[in-house]
């Protein structure tokens, strides 16, 4: 199942030349529910730093708290801390982000009345920021969640520290991607695979970490008494998105897990040794996976072979999830379709696309609303049955008898 490539997601966000002065109005939430956003770092002193080689380093997150008050913005900055970032992200990036408008986040503000709600946690793709996925963040915050968003240090394009130290992506670690072969997979115990993982057992100790720091801050922080913690959920983008399954493998608080078109190579999540995974539900949101004919004669396989081992692969996969699980691909889509960055690039660009690209980021949040207002909330949610997809939306689902 040749979804390999997009398990390292780059960034795209880059303006090109000529744009001017041109802005990205971002799409505003439809929830009930104005939006704040304050920073944290956290230092996990129980947890070497394994992307350096300074003995006693330890593992650092800078974690965006999104959560419901009764006081909307006026214009808050898309990255926050972006003056301290731009000469790590570079100038065209860092120009781009400056440049996105329609934040609505205000810093600092009262939490609305009518908690505690759930709370989700939120991971990137690689060389990429949690901000890239400001327009999900607040439609979900709109409607009553509280959003943990994680910047993994050297995963993130930059992370400022506490000591203000930036972070920049760790793009050398990165071993060459290898060949998939006929089956549609690479080496599972090649050097990128093999790192790959290792990536995604760090994000998933991040959430186990963030969690256990969000149980204090619900008790003594200035979202005391906020936060469900008995209702957690776990989202993320491409390798984000694989480390969204781990957890719901791993760490008994979470409760359902989303993946935004993340694949390790084996599948948008990992087994256990015996084919068994968790017990959770999942939902993974993914564009059409299509391989060209001269890929598949020089593999020697006919289309029917290739869909038919697919379907095996799938089945397999989201079969294992001992409770509901959810396969719902997006026609036309493509990687950077489930963040902010195709729609903002299409504006900065001046580009006629816009509208498929806000049409395709509307499905994200429409879906990714649904799935956890379902799981975390009991709340009817139509539109993951089949009968209720809009005509560019597919949705397979598994059921445990």
């Amino acid at each position: 199942m040749n979804l390999w490539a997009a398990g390292v997601a780059i960034a795209l966000l880059l303006a090109a030349c000529g744009t001017g002065e041109r802005e990205a109005e971002l799409p505003v939430s439809t929830g009930p529910l104005a939006v704040a956003r304050i920073t944290v770092r956290w230092v996990d002193e129980q947890r070497e730093e394994m992307m350096t080689a300074v003995a006693g380093d330890k593992r650092e997150v800078t974690v965006h708290l999104w959560y419901p008050t009764e006081f909307g913005g006026t214009g808050e900055p898309y990255v926050p801390d972006l003056p301290v970032l731009a000469a790590t992200l570079g100038n065209d990036r860092s120009s781009a982000f400056a440049r996105v408008r329609g934040h609505l986040a205000a810093m600092n503000a009262r939490p609305a009345a009518g908690g505690p709600w759930p709370v989700l946690i939120a991971s990137h793709g690689s060389d990429m920021l949690s901000a890239q996925h400001t327009v999900l963040l607040q439609e979900l915050v709109s409607h009553g969640f509280i959003v943990a968003a994680i910047d993994h240090p050297h995963d993130a394009s930059a992370v400022k520290l506490q000591d203000q130290r930036v972070v920049p992506f760790a793009e050398a670690s990165w071993p060459r991607l290898p060949m998939p072969d006929p089956s549609g997979n690479p080496d599972a115990n090649s050097p990128y695979a093999l790192f790959y993982r290792q990536r995604v057992q760090q994000r998933a100790a991040d959430v186990a970490f963030a969690l256990r720091r969000l149980e204090a801050e619900n008790v003594a922080g200035p979202l005391a008494g906020t936060m469900d913690l008995q209702r957690v959920g776990v989202f993320g983008h491409s390798v984000g998105g694989v480390m969204a399954g781990e957890s719901c493998r791993t760490e008994p608080r979470v409760k359902a897990c989303l993946n935004l078109d993340g694949d390790s190579g084996t599948g948008p999540f990992y087994l256990n040794d015996d084919g068994s995974s968790f017990e959770r539900p999942f939902m993974m949101l993914t564009k059409p996976f299509n391989v060209p004919d001269a890929q598949l004669q020089t593999w020697g396989l006919t289309r029917e072979t290739w869909m038919l081992n697919l379907q095996k692969h799938r089945d397999r996969t989201f079969g294992s999830v001992r409770s509901d699980s959810y396969l719902v691909s997006i026609a036309g889509a493509n990687h950077q379709s489930f963040t902010d960055d195709s729609l903002v690039m299409s504006l900065l660009r001046g580009r006629s696309d816009a509208s498929i690209h806000r049409r395709h980021l509307e499905l994200t949040r429409q879906y990714s609303l649904a799935f956890f207002s379902k799981y975390l909330k009991q709340q009817p949610a139509p539109l993951l049955e089949v009968p209720h997809a809009p005509p560019e939306v597919t949705v397979q689902t598994w059921r445990q008898p």
